[in-house]
């Protein structure tokens, strides 16, 4: 709120916010309240009170088993070696976010980053191979959609379990792509929409390349590295990623 705040201040006002992760949210309430009152108001209301309140922790979240899931996976160097388990093993129960209403058009257009499943439930445990499990996807608008459009995704690489292929979504409904981009692997759920499953935005939490490819002049937040012990083996145990030699 307070970047996109200052950038109003000083005659710089994005006309898109591209979000993944937490990012989502903030980037949702800014498209659909007009003053930074009201979007500070909406941090405090009885509303996100409740929603935070409503958190729970699941038995996976006990200590000693989170423990030994971090430490199999700080173990195991692997790429991606098995399709995960983001249906059942994860460490809270996420209410649906208490997103404002948007009343008209947008303050800004927003690019909602998400991570399409390309496995069903009935496959978790098998060995990965070479396959791809994950689709980066970009929920958007037409226009974000046609600067984007034949582009591959930035994270792909040929030994991850990132397909090459950029999906496009422009009828995702904003609650929807929000929780998406949310639903971090090991922390929530995946987030299921028909018969579509989707992990998060962390799968490109530093989207720089998309960034340039939808905008002349890019504003981006300066993020610390990955967590050496924790995060990166869970980024490596999903996607078979590096973050930090993204970051």
């Amino acid at each position: 709120f307070g970047m996109y705040a200052a950038a109003v201040e000083r005659g710089r006002k994005p006309d898109l916010l591209l979000a993944s992760c937490g990012g989502a949210i903030a980037a949702a309430v800014i498209a659909a309240l007009p003053t930074d009152a009201q979007r500070r108001a909406w941090l405090a209301s009885a509303d996100m009170h409740r929603f935070l309140l409503n958190l729970r922790s699941t038995p996976r979240a006990a200590i000693p088993v989170a423990l030994a899931a971090a430490v199999r996976r700080g173990i195991d160097a692997r790429a991606a070696p098995r399709v995960p388990d983001l249906f059942n093993d994860y460490l809270f129960e996420l209410p649906p976010v208490p997103l404002p209403a948007q009343d008209g058009p947008p303050q800004v257009a927003l690019a909602i980053i998400g991570a399409k499943l390309l496995f069903a439930p009935g496959e978790v445990g098998m060995p990965r191979g070479e396959r791809k499990l994950y689709a980066e996807t970009v929920f958007c608008d037409e226009r974000a959609a046609a600067l984007l459009a034949g582009g591959a995704s930035p994270v792909h690489g040929p030994d991850n379990a990132v397909a090459p292929d950029l999906l496009l979504d422009t009828g995702m409904a904003r609650e929807d792509a929000v929780r998406s981009s949310i639903a971090d692997m090991f922390y929530f759920r995946c987030h299921t929409v028909g018969a579509d499953h989707y992990a998060g935005g962390v799968i490109d939490l530093f989207p720089i390349e998309l960034a340039h490819r939808l905008a002349d002049q890019v504003i981006m937040e300066r993020k610390s590295p990955f967590h050496r012990l924790l995060a990166l083996p869970a980024l490596r145990a999903v996607f078979g990623i590096d973050g930090n030699v993204r970051h």
